[in-house]
């Protein structure tokens, strides 16, 4: 049972390596391209799946900082290392090479455990059995997924598309109602008015700051936000990094999470339960194919 757990988690993690170090062909249309790194591509469906390939934790890690978003910056800058190693040649270096063999065979034995050997012992009947009966560990809080614009007078926290916080107080909240009046006129979405005017990272993304819960942003911020109707832009809130304007996307109530968001936690949970019984099935497994293979070994170079 201690052999097959580390195992897991090793294996996994030899996984979202491998996929990594992959990069996705060229899309056919231009739509699908997430980023372009050196001319290497990476297709928006090749990211969506690379993030859903993370473990739980670390999904709910980045979801915290940020999502997508800050997962791609994180991707970009792993892949300028990995372009700069494959310049000097280091993926052709022997004990390279054969650590890269290694981690992908571990990946293709994690997988084919999983996908045939484990389901044996850890059927789908098995895995939504224990999701009923432990419901009470999958509640969820109440979360929110908002975007917003922020104008940052100087000696703020939030530096402005020159770099510094140059304009006084009043003008940071003249330049924040003056976005207000022209998404509320119409003249402008709030979309395009962050990605015009908001002086903060997520202007890119249009303001998105992905889904959050109480306590992960300043209290008169979060408070604005939880207020919101669903499609509903705020006031202008006032806080220690600036002036905001937020806009609700989406809410998601308290509750139990549903099954299929959390069924990959429940079916390692039943894994980590049962490694015995399904080493004992792979042992066995292993004891067949090598009584059917035609395998030759040369003892005599194995001599010291």
């Amino acid at each position: 049972m201690k052999r097959f757990v580390p195992a897991l988690a090793v294996l996994a993690l030899a996984a979202n390596l491998v996929a990594q170090s992959n990069p996705a062909p060229v899309p056919a249309g231009p739509q699908s391209i997430a980023a372009t790194i050196n001319g290497e591509v990476l297709t928006m469906e090749r990211l969506d799946l690379l993030y859903s390939r993370l473990s739980p934790e670390m999904r709910a890690n980045y979801d915290r900082a940020g999502g997508k978003r800050v997962y791609l910056n994180n991707y970009i800058e792993k892949r300028l290392l990995v372009q700069e190693a494959m310049k000097e040649g280091l993926h052709r270096r022997p004990e390279i090479e054969a650590d890269m063999r290694a981690a992908a065979d571990s990946v293709l034995f994690d997988r084919y455990v999983r996908e045939m050997v484990a389901p044996e012992a850890v059927p789908d009947s098995d895995v939504r059995a224990l999701y009923e009966s432990t419901k009470n560990s999958y509640r969820t809080v109440e979360k929110v997924k908002a975007r917003h614009i922020i104008a940052s007078p100087a000696g703020g926290q939030v530096l402005n598309s020159t770099g510094d916080n140059a304009q006084s107080e009043e003008e940071a909240l003249a330049k924040i109602n003056r976005i207000a009046a022209q998404i509320r006129s119409g003249k402008i979405t709030f979309e395009e008015a962050a990605k015009q005017f908001s002086e903060d990272a997520s202007a890119a993304e249009g303001g998105d700051l992905g889904w959050f819960n109480r306590g992960m942003m300043v209290a008169p911020f979060e408070d604005a936000a939880f207020k919101l109707e669903k499609g509903k832009m705020s006031d202008v809130v006032k806080t220690e990094f600036g002036y905001h304007l937020i806009q609700l996307d989406d809410r998601m109530p308290a509750g139990v999470a549903p099954f299929e968001a959390v069924r990959y936690d429940v079916r390692e949970k039943l894994l980590a339960e049962r490694a015995s019984q399904i080493m004992v099935a792979v042992n066995q497994l292993t004891k067949e194919l090598r009584a059917s293979s035609n395998i030759q070994v040369n003892p005599e170079l194995l001599e010291e």
